[in-house]
């Protein structure tokens, strides 16, 4: 009898108040569709129209890590460095060859985009990112959708060097 509720007490006790890992209907699925997606329209605007303040709104600056080409960075060195690269920007286009959305939960979600670039600045330079791909982790944060993690990778040409290391 004492074996049985050394087993039974422990069962019971891991079993109580553990939520399930339902999976979401396809309705809850749609739902979260129908938020995420005027939110990357929004973002794609934003580079678009090289608007660097609005395009800074969408990323969560508490719980960030950003990593491009191998390159680490936290919020502060984020913004600083596309700071830097948005100053002397003119336009972007961005070519989205391949995008998906990976619907973790209700409030998380991983887009991801397979495409090309090209940003013209100011001074008349071009910078090609061909090919490029990016995945975003985004998180309802208060109710918005933020990102709180990005990776991008791509095999860059034209591109000034110091635009490629981060910003102190």
């Amino acid at each position: 009898m004492k074996k049985l509720l050394f087993i039974a007490f422990p069962l019971i006790l891991f079993s109580c108040g553990q939520e399930s890992n339902k999976p979401m209907t396809e309705d809850q699925k749609e739902k979260v569709k129908e938020e995420i997606n005027p939110v990357i329209t929004q973002l794609f605007e934003c580079l678009y129209q090289a608007d660097f303040e609005k395009y800074l709104s969408f990323w969560d600056s508490t719980e960030f890590t950003y990593i491009m080409n191998g390159q680490p960075a936290d919020f502060k060195v984020f913004r600083d460095t596309n700071k830097q690269f948005w100053s002397g920007l003119e336009y972007q286009k961005i070519n989205r060859l391949s995008e998906k959305l990976i619907i973790i939960n209700q409030e998380s979600v991983i887009y991801t985009i397979i495409g090309n670039t090209e940003a013209k600045f100011k001074n008349g330079d071009i910078l090609k990112i061909d090919p490029y791909a990016a995945s975003l982790l985004l998180k309802k944060v208060d109710g918005l959708w933020k990102i709180q993690h990005s990776h991008g990778s791509g095999q860059f040409s034209n591109i000034p060097k110091d635009l490629l290391t981060p910003a102190k």
